[in-house]
C-alpha cells in the first residue's frame, strides 16, 4: 500500500496547491481480487487513511456483495456506504440517462439511445 499510494502521494506533495479540492481515486471491482484479497486491500487502505497518510485523497470503492468487505464497511458511517441494490432501479436508470445525455450528447439522436 505504501508503494502504491502513500509514497507517490507524499512525493508529489510539494507540487500540489493546498487550495485544490481532494482528488478522487476510484477502485473498481474489489471483489474480483483472488483469495479475499479485496478485504485485505480495503483493510490496508483504511489503515493508511486513518493514519492520515493519504490526506487530500477521497476513495470510491466498488464491489459486488462480499461478506468480508461488508464486515469492514460496517465500521463506516451510514452515509459513507451506498449499496446499489438498495437504490431504486428507476433512480439508477435516471442517473445513467442524465450522465449519458450530458457527456455523450451526440448519441441522443441515435435510435438505440433509449436502450442504453
Amino acid at each position: 500500500m505504501k508503494d502504491l499510494f502513500v509514497n507517490p502521494w507524499k512525493e508529489s506533495a510539494h507540487g500540489r496547491s493546498p487550495d485544490l479540492p481532494p482528488y478522487l481515486v476510484i477502485i473498481d471491482a474489489l471483489d474480483e481480487i483472488d483469495d479475499q484479497g479485496g478485504s485485505k486491500f480495503l483493510k490496508d487502505l483504511l489503515t493508511m487513511v486513518n493514519a492520515g497518510e493519504l490526506h487530500g485523497l477521497k476513495f470510491l470503492v466498488t464491489s459486488r456483495p462480499d461478506p468480508g468487505l461488508a464486515a469492514l464497511c460496517k465500521s463506516f458511517s451510514t452515509d459513507a456506504v451506498c449499496r446499489l441494490f438498495d437504490v431504486a432501479e428507476e433512480e439508477i436508470k435516471g442517473d445513467i440517462t442524465k450522465y449519458l445525455q450530458a457527456e455523450l450528447p451526440m448519441l441522443k439522436a441515435q435510435p438505440r439511445f433509449a436502450e442504453l
